[in-house]
């Protein structure tokens, strides 16, 4: 977690090479205590989950897909890990 210049909230996991993969949240600094959690799944997909109210939370789920260069192993990887983002 890194605190920007302008009091926002930066939140990244890199990926496991240089140039691949990699994903995060910018969080406004108004928002930031209503931040429930954020949790990295992969180095391609996390989650933060916002409360809204007391009774209702958004959760926000970020994926960088692979492009159609990679196997279809790494594909079927990427829902696994979107699905336990769900």
């Amino acid at each position: 977690t890194i605190i920007l210049k302008s009091g926002n909230l930066f939140y990244y996991r890199e990926g496991e090479q240089q140039s691949q993969g990699g994903v995060g949240f910018i969080v406004h600094k108004s928002l930031v205590n209503n931040i429930v959690r954020v949790e990295s799944v992969s180095s391609r997909v996390a989650y933060l989950v916002l409360r809204i109210t007391k009774r209702y939370s958004l959760k926000v789920i970020q994926v960088y897909a692979p492009t159609t260069a990679h196997s279809d192993e790494e594909v079927e990887a990427l829902y696994e890990d979107i699905s336990k983002a769900i």
